[in-house]
């Protein structure tokens, strides 16, 4: 499974060297829904400084927000540092765009007083969709990293037969 969990496959999805493998349709879809993804070498390192109020870090081989720095929150002489310590690492890190379009909604009868924001992860499997990991918390007013290390709650999207209305599984369980 390390292999579908690497961060390293969003680069993917969203490097120009790899775009011959998608229709232009894909590539609008990619384009549109995936964040621009890259490894952070030693060719790249000087865009990262300079993008860091568009950027954030991330360590490729964790999860729940585990090593995650996002560069509007910090410094540029902190992300700069940040960025220069993560190179010589033996797991590589990724800086990726921040999404801006978030999509918030309330939930009717929650008896929440804020509104949630969301990221959403389809899955497919053999080109089929086989549903969508949801991770949701509460909306503050700015860019949220939606993960377990900030009490983001996790759930899941199940679709049965087309006849069939979808079916929402969903385990709210902010971190303590």
């Amino acid at each position: 499974t390390v292999l579908f969990d690497s961060k390293l496959n969003l680069e993917l999805l969203t490097s120009g060297a790899h775009a011959h493998l998608f229709s232009e349709q894909e590539r609008a879809l990619l384009a549109r829904h995936v964040p621009k993804t890259e490894r952070l070498t030693a060719a790249n390192i000087d865009a990262a400084v300079r993008g860091r109020e568009h950027l954030v870090l991330k360590p490729v081989g964790e999860c729940g927000g585990i090593g995650v720095l996002v560069g509007e929150t910090c410094g540029p002489e902190h992300w700069a540092a940040a960025l220069r310590d993560a190179l010589p690492q033996a797991a590589p890190f990724i800086v990726q765009e921040t999404v801006r379009d978030l999509w918030t909604y309330s939930i009717a009868g929650s008896g929440a007083t804020a509104p949630f924001t969301a990221c959403l992860g389809p899955l497919f499997l053999g080109g089929e969709y086989g549903g969508t990991l949801l991770r949701q918390m509460p909306f503050a007013g700015r860019t949220p990293i939606i993960n377990h290390a900030q009490g983001a709650g996790v759930g899941t999207v199940l679709v049965g037969e087309p006849s069939s209305p979808p079916i929402l599984l969903w385990d709210f369980q902010p971190s303590s």
